[in-house]
């Protein structure tokens, strides 16, 4: 359910089938009554039986701005969700900022958890990253907030769907909070 004023979409190449939906978003933008500003949408969306994809993203809102790519690879709906570990990920989300504020509105359970307690804190994200939830290869991972937190890193995640496998071995290049 959506409640808006000043809701705006300009969509080319919609394309809709019975197995997949694709769309270039152009233009986007809409305040909700909820409190969601969104000041800028653009991207190519691909929702489709092997793959799904979110490109050349752009999301600003008056606190946060989200920007790349994003890609699932999966056999067929069916694996996407009863075998989701051999899904295969394609991430290069880089020059990305987000204002708690923003992800509050989207989880607001979160509100309690006190690195989320400053809503006006900000975030900025860099992740370049591609595997699946059993090898999950990440070429960088930048995290700053949390206050001074400050993450420089790289490496690779294993067994992300049995804790008892789980493992992973990360070169830290900065670390500081």
């Amino acid at each position: 359910h959506i409640n808006s004023e000043d809701l705006s979409l300009n969509v080319d190449d919609f394309v809709m089938n019975p197995d997949s939906v694709a769309a270039k978003i152009t233009k986007g933008t809409v305040k909700e009554k909820s409190g969601l500003q969104i000041d800028a949408l653009q991207g190519d969306i691909l929702y489709a039986s092997n793959q799904t994809y979110l490109r050349n993203l752009y999301i600003k809102t008056p606190g946060s701005e989200i920007q790349r790519n994003a890609e699932l690879r999966y056999a067929s709906f069916d694996a996407l969700t009863n075998d989701f570990a051999k899904t295969v990920f394609n991430l290069n989300i880089t020059g990305t900022r987000l204002q708690v504020k923003d992800i509050l509105l989207f989880a607001p359970q979160l509100r309690n958890n006190a690195a989320l307690r400053n809503p006006n804190d900000t975030w900025y994200v860099n992740i370049v990253g591609n595997g699946t939830l059993n090898q999950l290869n990440f070429q960088k991972l930048q995290f700053n907030g949390l206050r001074n937190t400050q993450l420089d890193a790289n490496g690779t995640l294993t067994g992300l769907m049995n804790p008892k496998e789980a493992g992973g071995n990360f070169r830290i290049n900065r670390f500081h909070t």
